[in-house]
């Protein structure tokens, strides 16, 4: 199916822009908040990683501009998306919380990536780890920032409907 082969190659594209991306900045003397800027660059890729390991299992998971090798040999996805949470975690206090920390309009904010990051720890199981990272999102609520809603107990009941079907 060629929209398979188109996200495919977008995927990679996005994935090798962010590594130059993250290349230059190690090696730039512009007055940005390199480490900010970086960090986005890294959690865009994750999230393009994540989604094409999703969609494809193992793939080549490159992390690097020049890193040929890892073209050619796909990680297991188990790699892969531990390899990513680790990333993410690492550079996590390096995003930026708000738009208000920036003059620009667009960027991949902290509870986006947060979020991201609970998703990934459900995927691996890690229950508990995707509850303290949605706890920790509802400092946001208030922001105007992000909206979450963590029902309680009652609400995440089987609705009245619901429960003549599963007997």
């Amino acid at each position: 199916d060629s929209t398979l082969l188109v996200a495919w190659i977008r995927g990679y594209q996005a994935i090798r822009k962010t590594n130059v991306i993250i290349n230059e900045m190690k090696n730039s003397n512009v007055p940005y908040n390199h480490a900010a800027y970086s960090a986005e660059a890294i959690a865009l890729r994750s999230f393009v990683a994540y989604n094409m390991t999703m969609l494809w299992g193992s793939i080549p998971y490159v992390t690097e501009d020049s890193d040929l090798m890892g073209w050619i040999i796909p990680s297991s996805t188990e790699d892969i998306v531990n390899n990513i949470i680790e990333i993410l975690d690492e550079e996590k206090e390096n995003l930026l919380a708000s738009y208000e920390e920036s003059e620009a309009t667009m960027h991949l904010l902290k509870p986006a990536v947060l979020t991201l990051m609970a998703e990934i720890n459900l995927y691996l199981g890690k229950n508990e780890e995707s509850k303290t990272i949605l706890e920790l999102l509802s400092e946001w609520n208030d922001k105007d920032v992000f909206i979450l809603n963590i029902p309680s107990s009652e609400e995440m009941s089987i609705p009245e409907a619901y429960k003549d079907l599963n007997s």
